[in-house]
């Protein structure tokens, strides 16, 4: 499986409410009690919280991270935006000003 967000990437996500339902394989944004801010695929669900698991083979085990309880997901990643690359231009000759 291949991350779905890349380094720089940007996303917009739907704040879930406690109510909405979630899907296995769906992207969600988690405040994780120990390491804060994450953003992983839903692996699995039960009636005690979510399991997360990540796509980069240098993401953290899904057993290490535990079960998360449903309320610690807060939104569901809806869009991905890839980063333009923006140059500036410079000019390429040199000009000078004339008087006439």
């Amino acid at each position: 499986m291949s991350p779905a967000l890349e380094n720089g990437d940007f996303a917009i996500a739907k704040r879930l409410t406690r109510e909405a339902h979630l899907s296995i394989g769906e992207i969600v944004l988690v405040d994780h009690p120990d390491l804060g801010l994450i953003v992983k695929y839903v692996m699995a669900l039960s009636p005690s919280g979510v399991r997360l698991i990540g796509a980069a083979s240098s993401s953290i085990d899904p057993y290490a991270t535990g079960m998360i309880a449903r309320d610690r997901v807060l939104s569901r990643l809806v869009w991905r935006i890839k980063p333009i690359h923006i140059h500036r231009l410079r000019s390429q000759y040199n000009c000078l000003e004339v008087d006439s």
